[in-house]
Parts: C-alpha cells; structure tokens; sequence
C-alpha cells in the first residue's frame, strides 16, 4: 500500500513539473500535412514527372504573359527582357513534340501579347495616334485549303490631343472625345491576307495580300468629324495588288488557347485566344 502511495506521488509530481516548466518535457513531432502536390508527385515516378512539367508549362506561360503586360507586349522590352522572354518561347517551343500543325489550329480571334517584330513595335511611335490591342482573325474561305487571316490593329486617340489649345466643343470636333469617357471611339484597321499551309507536313504559312479594311467604333457625337464619315462608310480595299506574297510565318507552338509563331524574318509573336468575353474586335 505504501509502494502503491509512493508511486503516484511521484506521477503527480511530475504532471507538477511540466504544468509549470513545459521545457522539462520533449515537445511532439509534428509532421506537416503533405499537399495534394506532395502526395501527387510520390504516388509514382511516371505520373509525378508528368505533373511537374505541365506545372512548369503553366509557370512559363504565365511569365510570358506577365512580360508582355509590363512591356506593353514588347514595345518598351530592354534587351535583357527580350532574352528572358526568348528563353521562355524556346522552353515552350521544346516542350512539345514537334507536331503538324497547320491553320486550321487556329480558327478564331487573337491577341497578341507578346513580339520583337519591329514592323509591330514601331507602330506605337505613330505620331497621329495612339497604339491599342494587335490582333489576329484566321478565317475558313471556303476555297481549297485556304484561309483569310486579317492582322488587326487598334488606334486610339493620342494623349497630345488633349492639351490641344481649343475650345472643347471645337476640340471636340476636331480629335473627339476622350479615350475611356462615354462614347469615345476608336478606329479598326485590318491588313486582310490570304493563307495556305505550304504542304501538309509542315508548319509553315504563307500569305498573299488581299486587301485592306478601316471603320470607326463609338458614338457618332464621340468621334471626330472624318472619322463619323468613315463610320458611315467603312473602307474595304480590294485591288491590284490583290495576291501578291506578303511573307510566311512558322507555326512553333499551340494549344488551345496560345500560339507562338516565327516570321520569315526570324522574329517571334505569341497571342492568346480570344473568348467570347474577351474579344475586342
């Protein structure tokens, strides 16, 4: 009985103990709760490889995306960004098989994001208006093979025009109204190309010129008097230089909602697919 007494003092003792001094007792291993990730890439070699290189898609994309928005989709790249986004087209380019892709891939609307085409990036030094969104339309035609793929670009007004020293009703008239302001507007312009696989094994696109397309958008009180007239009467240019080449370009990578291409000249221009609630022309 005594040995009995004597034991659980000692028991109550050290419950004493560690209620009052808790580092006289080893605290518990806590094992953190794995991710989904963790317990994804352990469950198999094969799968977890798997996983790990559509994470890393899915990162470069969206740095690629982040690229063209700090850089106005290339305009303002420094020659160090130009290489880091270099790099990341190459890695995307790399992480698919070279594939058939053909134009038919890429029925619908564009948005470019990203090039270092300067014939793109020049356009935002353009004097007499301000540079918008690039864009691309590709288009079944209805004849053999062959696709109607319209560049499209967005024209803004420019800041300038609003310091213009006028009064505001003439000014008004003269450059309309300002961008982002009710019935603002804007003027679409489109270089419309014909395009055609080059064969059924590659990649490569080729265009001829078929015409050219302008027409405003915004309320007619928004918009410049030329341009109400142009509202009126949209442009469509079709002539005698009707047909003739208007360069290639190589299909380097797509998926379903980017395309990366490769110009004639060597230059690069990634867009994302537009959907319905981001298309914009």
């Amino acid at each position: 009985m005594h040995q009995h007494f004597s034991h659980l003092l000692v028991v109550l003792l050290l419950l004493l103990i560690s209620s009052v001094c808790p580092f006289f007792v080893s605290p518990p291993i806590v094992t953190p709760f794995p991710s989904p990730t963790t317990l994804y890439l352990s469950s198999s070699s094969s799968t977890s490889t798997a996983y790990s290189a559509q994470a890393q898609l899915l990162l470069k994309k969206a740095d690629l995306v982040r690229i063209g928005e700090e850089t106005n989709f290339g305009i303002t790249a420094t020659k160090g960004v130009r290489r880091e986004a270099e790099g990341i087209i190459e890695s995307l380019v790399a992480s698919r098989p070279k594939e058939d892709y053909s134009l038919s891939g890429c029925e619908g609307k564009w948005t470019l994001i990203y090039t270092d085409a300067p014939d793109i990036t020049s356009l935002a030094r353009t004097p007499t208006s301000k540079l918008g969104r690039v864009g691309q339309e590709v288009v079944k035609s209805g004849e053999d093979g062959e696709f109607e793929v319209r560049n499209v670009i967005e024209w803004l007004r420019p800041a300038w025009a609003s310091r213009l020293p006028l009064p505001s009703r003439v000014k008004g008239w003269v450059i309309g109204s300002e961008p982002g302001s009710s019935g603002a507007g804007r003027v679409i312009q489109k270089v419309v190309t014909a395009g055609k696989d080059r064969d059924e094994k590659g990649n490569t696109v080729d265009l001829k010129i078929k015409g050219a397309q302008v027409y405003a958008e915004g309320e007619s009180e928004g918009l410049p008097l030329l341009l109400q007239r142009v509202k009126e009467n949209p442009i469509d240019l079709k002539g005698p230089l009707s047909s003739l080449p208007f360069g290639s370009f190589e299909i380097m990578y797509l998926d379903e909602g980017m395309r990366i291409i490769k110009t004639s000249n060597g230059y690069w221009a990634c867009n994302l697919k537009d959907d319905s609630g981001s298309e914009w022309f």
